[in-house]
């Protein structure tokens, strides 16, 4: 069975060589998402988010900003926001979040207010344990493992096995502008943030979400 990851890539791939966006999103070729999330709902307000038992005791808490750790759970939220996915493939041997943008966030600089007003994040762990509900397979891998599962994704994705690596995207997994590993200034961070913001208000132009409304 195909999951809900492969058919984000199968019609991604199909966009790209066929060139027909428009006439996709206003028929089938994009899966048609039902959020089971209210919109209108801060993160950090929804009743429960996938794995959250698992992450949360793991992280320094951050005021205001909360994360998804599921890429679907985590993209239907960004679309029925209609705002950008921050994807962050990490490790359980650093946070879902560099420390230097946690200080940032802490601080309500202007780096961690944009992060945390205009974006979704999804904390991406790659070799977690946690066994996934049943096998799926993704980039031609049976995988069994939360862990494993994001691990392919950013394979598949991007090429690379790096982490951290970030990456901003629609919520069909289009990339808003070129990922990146890491980069401990905070000036280029925002640049690649506003810049990833940019290109998807430039293809999202509908009603635009705030978070912390």
């Amino acid at each position: 069975m195909t999951s809900p990851f492969q058919s984000r890539l199968t019609c991604n791939w199909i966009l790209r060589v066929f060139g027909v966006l428009l006439l996709c999103l206003e028929f089938s070729c994009r899966p048609t998402l039902k959020p089971e999330i209210p919109v209108g709902e801060r993160v950090c307000d929804l009743p429960t988010r996938k794995y959250e038992e698992i992450f949360l005791p793991k992280e320094i808490p951050l005021p205001g900003v909360c994360f998804f750790y599921d890429l679907e759970e985590g993209l239907n939220y960004s679309q029925s926001w209609n705002v950008p996915a921050f994807l962050y493939f990490t490790g359980h041997t650093s946070s879902s979040l560099p420390p230097w943008v946690e200080k940032e966030i802490e601080n309500k600089s202007r780096v961690g207010n944009y992060l945390a007003d205009e974006f979704v994040i999804i904390a991406l762990y790659a070799y977690d344990s946690t066994p996934l509900d049943k096998p799926e397979m993704v980039n031609g891998k049976e995988v069994k493992t939360l862990g494993a599962r994001n691990f392919q994704i950013e394979k598949q994705l991007y090429h690379v096995i790096a982490q951290p690596w970030y990456a901003i995207v629609d919520y069909d997994l289009r990339n808003m502008t070129q990922p990146r590993g890491y980069n401990p200034y905070a000036a280029a961070f925002l640049d690649f943030l506003q810049e990833g913001k940019r290109v998807f208000d430039k293809l999202h132009p509908g009603e635009v979400h705030s978070k912390h409304l």
